[in-house]
C-alpha cells in the first residue's frame, strides 16, 4: 500500500511554495494538483520499531567482518553491498513473531555458500591472513543460527545432525591447515583452535539425546565420535565415549544396534572394542 503525506498551508510556506490564493483557499490540497516534490511515498510498510532496532543492532555488528572482506579482496564492493542487504533480508524474516524453519535453512545457507566462496578466492589469491575476521566470523554466524533453530525445533532430527556435519567439517578444514605444523610436531598437539569445534559436536550429540534418546543409532554416533576423537587425538575421551554407551543401554537394554558396537562390530576405523571396565583401572 502507497503511503501519500499531504502538506498543508503552513507548509507549504515553510518550504518556499508559492501559493495562488484565487484558487486554493483551503487548508487542504488536492493531492493530484500537488508539485512531485510535495509527495512522499513508501513502497515498503515500515516494521516495527523493537524489530528495526534488533535488525540494525545485527548489521552493525557484522561491519567489521564486511569492511575486511573489502579490505583483503574477498569480496568486490558490489558484492559486500549485496551481502549485506542479502542478511539485512534474512534478519528481518528472523525477527517475524511466528518463526519459520525455512527463514533459518536459507540464511544458513547462503552463508555456507559465502563459506565456499571465500575458500575458492583464498585459494586462487594465496591469502591465507584475516581468518580469525572473516572465515571464522562466518562459521560463528553459522553455529549460532543452527542453535537456534535446534531449541525451536528440536523434534527435527535433520536440523542436529546437519549441525554435525557443518562442525565435522570445521574440524576438518582446521586440521588442513594446521598439517604443516603437524609434520614438525608428533602428537599429542597442544590445545589448537579445532578443538572448539570438536567440543561443541559433543555438545550437539547430548543435546539430541534429550529429545531423541529412544534412537539407537544416535547413541552409536555420539559414542563412535568419541571413540574416535580419543584414538586420533590420544586423550582420555574414550571415557566419555564408554559412558554415553552406558547410558544409551540403561535407556534402550535391548537395543541390538548398542550391543554390536559395545562388542565393536558395528565401528569402522576403530581398532578395539568399547569395554565397560576401560577407564577404572
Amino acid at each position: 500500500m502507497l503511503h501519500i503525506k499531504i502538506y498543508t498551508k503552513k507548509h507549504h510556506q515553510t518550504a518556499g511554495f508559492k501559493q495562488n490564493k484565487t484558487k486554493r483557499r483551503s487548508n487542504v490540497l488536492d493531492v493530484w494538483n500537488l508539485d512531485v516534490g510535495a509527495v512522499e511515498v513508501e513502497q515498503r510498510p515500515q516494521p516495527p520499531p523493537a524489530m528495526a532496532e534488533l535488525v540494525q543492532q545485527a548489521m552493525e555488528a557484522m561491519v567489521p567482518e564486511l569492511e575486511q572482506m573489502q579490505r583483503t579482496e574477498m569480496l568486490s564492493k558490489k558484492e559486500v553491498r549485496l551481502l549485506r542487504r542479502k542478511r539485512q533480508n534474512h534478519e528481518y524474516r528472523l525477527q517475524r513473531a511466528q518463526k519459520r524453519k525455512e527463514d533459518f535453512l536459507l540464511y544458513i545457507q547462503d552463508e555456507l555458500a559465502l563459506l565456499d566462496l571465500i575458500e575458492l578466492r583464498r585459494e586462487s589469491t594465496g591469502f591465507q591472513g584475516k581468518k580469525a575476521a572473516i572465515d571464522y566470523s562466518v562459521a560463528r554466524r553459522i553455529n549460532r543460527l543452527f542453535r537456534v533453530l535446534e531449541h525451536r525445533f528440536h523434534e527435527d532430527e535433520g536440523v542436529w545432525l546437519s549441525h554435525v556435519a557443518f562442525l565435522k567439517r570445521m574440524v576438518s578444514r582446521q586440521r588442513i591447515a594446521l598439517l604443516p605444523l603437524c609434520k614438525l610436531n608428533p602428537p599429542p598437539w597442544p590445545p589448537v583452535p579445532s578443538q572448539t569445534w570438536r567440543s561443541d559436536v559433543g555438545k550437539v550429540y547430548r543435546g539430541m539425546l534429550r529429545f531423541h534418546m529412544l534412537r539407537a543409532d544416535v547413541w552409536a554416533r555420539a559414542a563412535r565420535f568419541e571413540w574416535r576423537e580419543a584414538e586420533e587425538e590420544r586423550d582420555r575421551r574414550w571415557e566419555n565415549a564408554r559412558k554415553i554407551m552406558l547410558d544409551g543401554l540403561r535407556v534402550i537394554p535391548d537395543s541390538e544396534e548398542l550391543l554390536r558396537e559395545v562388542s565393536g562390530e558395528g565401528r569402522e576405523g576403530c581398532s578395539r572394542p568399547l569395554r565397560y571396565n576401560e577407564g577404572r583401572r
